[in-house]
């Protein structure tokens, strides 16, 4: 099976399909910026996948089904979605949100040489920054008391998320 993978491998989303490419022992190919088609159809939503050279297609729950897992139940989904709360925090220290998209899928040791690699890399996070930041303002979510709490109501669901990762 030839996978190829669009996405930063700090999105949750993209580690979910992460996790499950590698729960399958499929191998593939990670890609920190979108091919042409993908560019073009989606912009720069991540993940993105093409399994055997097949048309790219997005939306991590239905590539985990391509990848031969259950469908997730939609009160799942629902679950899954308000554990988004912690995704907002993530522009709260700019420097340390664009440090991590400049180490994601890159080895280098330089910043300069991982950021600078070619445009797209570079807009890819400050188009991140911006989005959360304004969803975060705009909408001004409450916060939760604690934010382990999100994740209760995942039940077997976190276990085996869990498990998953612990075999990982």
């Amino acid at each position: 099976m030839n996978v190829e993978l669009y996405g930063s491998n700090h999105s949750p989303w993209v580690q979910a399909v992460l996790l499950g490419l590698h729960d399958k022992s499929i191998e593939y190919k990670l890609r920190s910026v979108p091919p042409l088609e993908v560019l073009a159809r989606w912009g720069i939503l991540m993940p993105a996948i093409s399994i055997d050279n097949e048309p790219w297609a997005i939306e991590s729950s239905q590539i985990l089904v391509k990848l031969g897992f259950e469908p997730i139940s939609t009160k799942d989904l629902q679950a899954i979605g308000r554990t988004f709360q912690g995704v907002l925090h993530r522009p709260d220290n700019p420097l340390d949100f664009f440090a991590a998209f400049a180490r994601a899928g890159d080895t280098s040791t330089s910043f300069w040489r991982r950021s600078g690699r070619n445009f797209l890399r570079g807009f890819i996070p400050f188009y991140m920054f911006i989005r959360i930041y304004l969803i975060k303002r705009i909408m001004k979510p409450a916060e939760p008391k604690n934010f382990g709490d999100q994740y209760l109501f995942l039940g077997t669901s976190a276990g085996n998320l869990i498990e998953a990762i612990l075999r990982w």
